[in-house]
């Protein structure tokens, strides 16, 4: 039981040799780890308050991009809603054009069927005004043998059909408006 008992002689230089030891290591190795250690925490004080300002900018950016984005998703909308109303007016006036156009193809379309049944209608008034004179002419024929009688009927009957003629011509064109 010796070996757990202490001495005091032993304990003086054990205590001797630790504080010995403890200078020494404090003049030689301790001073230098201790100042590189507080260098190290600079730095990494310095690197955290980096860190930190970072992140700052780097929430106020994303609150800059955030706003932007909004901002150009409205002027987005603003463009596609003016873009749908400009086809709309686009579209309404090709609409309205094409509508004139009709018409105006339209009402040629009838006066040119209009002058057409004019001209329809005074070439069967010709032709009807010849039939009727040769018509004439061949009753007259056979029925007079005299041509100088057959000579006056036929210039009356001309007389009368050129007159009647122009008669029918004013009636029709009357008619036909």
């Amino acid at each position: 039981m010796d070996i757990l008992t202490p001495k005091l002689g032993l304990f003086f230089w054990q205590l001797v040799v630790f504080s010995l030891s403890v200078l020494v290591l404090s003049l030689t190795v301790w001073t230098p780890i201790i100042d590189f250690l507080q260098k190290e925490e600079d730095i990494f004080e310095k690197e955290k308050a980096n860190l930190v300002a970072e992140k700052l900018e780097s929430k106020k950016v994303l609150q800059k991009s955030s706003q932007i984005i909004e901002n150009s998703e409205k002027k987005a909308e603003g463009i596609v809603l003016s873009a749908k109303d400009e086809s709309r007016i686009i579209l309404e006036r090709g609409k309205e054009e094409a509508e004139q156009l009709r018409d105006k193809i339209l009402s040629k379309a009838k006066e040119q069927i209009d002058m057409e049944r004019k001209k329809l209608i005074r070439e069967l008034q010709r032709e009807m005004n010849q039939l009727i004179v040769l018509a004439t002419e061949k009753i007259l024929r056979r029925r007079l043998g005299e041509d100088e009688i057959q000579n006056l009927l036929i210039s009356q009957t001309v007389k009368d059909i050129s007159k009647y003629g122009n008669c029918w011509g004013n009636n029709l064109s009357s008619e036909t408006q």
